[in-house]
């Protein structure tokens, strides 16, 4: 008999995924992390980013920081994903049209940031908008 056991930290260790993604969510409000990004956050020892929003790049800045009050905090580094609940960042969803959107993107050394690109094709639908 050959067993191959899990743990809670299976997934985000062993993900296939390759690409950050984040997801604005309605419920709870906020934005999600998958794996990649939730272990990338562990890696480099910070649990608090900035967000940000370049508006002639069309991109969203996660820029990983110490705690301050201006930060956000992905709760647990230790899961798969991490779930942030904002309504801040939820109300900045709505207003730019990506309620319920995933959003890929990567490190970009240069900015010290995770960057996620909104244009040409940097978006997907969790459902059909309409």
């Amino acid at each position: 008999m050959s067993i191959t056991w899990l743990s809670s930290r299976s997934r985000a260790d062993n993900t296939t995924e390759e690409q950050c993604r984040i997801t604005f969510t309605t419920k709870p409000k906020g934005i999600r992390t998958n794996a990649v990004l939730t272990r990338a956050f562990r890696e480099i020892g910070k649990q608090h980013f900035r967000f940000g929003y370049d508006e002639d790049e069309k991109a969203i800045h996660l820029h990983p920081v110490e705690a301050s009050e201006e930060a956000f905090k992905i709760p647990s580094l230790n899961g798969s994903n991490g779930q942030v609940t904002s309504g801040i960042l939820w109300q900045w969803a709505v207003d730019n049209d990506l309620e319920g959107a995933r959003v890929f993107g990567s490190w970009h050394e240069g900015h010290r940031s995770f960057i996620f690109r909104l244009e040409p094709t940097g978006v997907a639908w969790l459902k059909p908008k309409g």
